[in-house]
């Protein structure tokens, strides 16, 4: 399934400053294995928890209908990681 390519300033919580060489299908992106991705960039500053986050940000914004790039960081900064969390949090304690 070809969705669209996935660039990190879209997810990232900061726009990147530099050029990072991911331009994936969404579906490739979400189903990559983040510490061969991270090594495989060669960049000291994109860790596998950074790509991993952008996998649960991408995830988020893909199955939860109008849910904007950085709504999904915040969600992912909370510890929510995937739309069933999202559903049945309380929004006071988010």
């Amino acid at each position: 399934m070809r969705m669209g390519a996935v660039y990190p300033s879209d997810v990232c919580p900061i726009r990147c400053r530099w050029a990072i060489p991911i331009a994936t299908p969404v579906a490739e992106f979400l189903c990559a294995d983040v510490r061969q991705l991270a090594d495989r960039i060669g960049l000291r500053r994109l860790t596998a928890d950074t790509l991993r986050q952008w996998q649960q940000q991408t995830t988020l914004a893909c199955r939860i209908p109008e849910l904007r790039g950085h709504d999904a960081q915040v969600l992912v900064a909370c510890g929510v990681t995937d739309a069933e969390q999202s559903a049945q949090a309380d929004a006071d304690t988010l």
